[in-house]
């Protein structure tokens, strides 16, 4: 009888310990998993809240970055009215302020492509200029919001000129890579490498406005007048920004 208390006790206890073994180890794996699957919903929370974060600097960046670049804008604008401005234009000339965003060259000579066109009030002939005087181009083709612009060194432009500083006049025209050359200068009219030439305002042209410095003479004794040429003043200024020149009257 002893013998058979001590079997079911000891049997019984060895279930017991069994069954509470086998159900602490399921509870504990339960509660394991529970914990991984709060730190995974913890961590991909933060990182959330980090690209949230990121994307925050992020728009925070750009709009600093334009509002830089509007501040850098005007202040360009703000330079260059100013000094065009300087320029003295008088009240016979209506002025309008574009900008170029195009360029192409054929067999014609370069053209530029200009945000204003007839909606502007911009014509076939208008003079571009640079808001430091210096004569870029004319007005060719005319479309309603933009308009092309021929060089100064294309061939079918002509303009009368002087030398600065002296009643020295000519004909300027186009020459492509040669520059500019210029025509009707007697072999006694003293002019030289380095004088920079101007419009005359002869024509319906401004007058005064930079066509550029002679970097060529020579006197041929055979030709009735001398050969000359131009170094163009546009060869070393910023073509962004532009004035149109038109006649007020």
């Amino acid at each position: 009888m002893l013998l058979v208390f001590f079997n079911f006790y000891f049997t019984k206890g060895m279930i017991g310990s069994l069954i509470m073994g086998t159900v602490k180890r399921p509870a504990n794996f339960a509660v394991a998993e529970l914990s991984d699957v709060r730190l995974f919903f913890s961590e991909l929370v933060y990182f959330k809240n980090l690209i949230s974060h990121n994307i925050e600097l992020k728009n925070q960046n750009t709009e600093l970055t334009y509002q830089l670049a509007r501040h850098e804008d005007f202040r360009e604008e703000n330079e260059f009215l100013k000094k065009a401005l300087g320029l003295g234009l008088t009240s016979e000339f209506i002025v309008i302020e574009g900008g170029v965003f195009g360029s192409n060259f054929s067999q014609q000579g370069y053209r530029m492509l200009l945000n204003r066109g007839s909606a502007e009030n911009v014509s076939t002939g208008d003079i571009v200029i640079s808001e430091t005087g210096v004569f870029i181009g004319q007005i060719g083709k005319i479309f309603k919001t933009y308009s092309e612009v021929g060089l100064v060194t294309n061939p079918d432009f002509k303009v009368t000129v002087k030398v600065l500083g002296s009643d020295i006049s000519a004909m300027a025209r186009g020459g492509l890579s040669e520059g500019i050359y210029l025509d009707f200068v007697n072999h006694d009219d003293d002019i030289k490498e380095g004088d920079v030439i101007v419009t005359n305002g002869s024509d319906l042209v401004p007058p005064a406005l930079i066509l550029g410095t002679v970097n060529y003479v020579e006197a041929d004794p055979v030709s009735l007048f001398k050969k000359v040429k131009l170094k163009p003043a546009i060869d070393g200024i910023n073509l962004g920004r532009v004035l149109v020149i038109k006649s007020s009257r």
